[in-house]
């Protein structure tokens, strides 16, 4: 099985910010690193200086689920208004560089012609 959550990010349907969308574009599986420091559940998101800050230790240790988020709503929400990539809540996937702009519907018709042509071979 597998989720596909960040190769929908970019599709115009989800008006991503500009600055988001553009980072997933080169975001590699070593620029993402799993957090808590932004809702205080595990997630993937792009590095930052603020997830290091929580890798390095330099931050204290995440409040549980929600009230981490609540904690960080003011920065994610500034951070959100003014594209900044470095207190920005930018989820990623390992595979985010292969995220695409195209329409979610094309998308998904591509992933189940992929899939019929991979069951008529097997």
């Amino acid at each position: 099985a597998v989720q596909i959550g960040t190769g929908f990010l970019r599709t115009p349907e989800m008006g991503l910010d500009p600055a988001w969308s553009e980072a997933l574009r080169s975001t590699r599986p070593e620029d993402t690193a799993l957090t808590r420091g932004f809702s205080g559940r595990p997630g993937r998101a792009i590095r930052s200086k603020f997830v290091e800050a929580f890798e390095k230790g330099e931050m204290p240790e995440p409040c549980p689920y929600p009230a981490q988020r609540g904690l960080t709503a003011a920065m994610r929400n500034e951070a959100a208004g003014t594209s900044d990539m470095e207190r920005m809540q930018a989820w990623a996937g390992q595979s985010a560089m292969l995220s695409s702009n195209r329409g979610a519907a094309n998308i998904v018709e591509q992933l189940a012609a992929e899939i019929r042509t991979f069951l008529s071979v097997m």
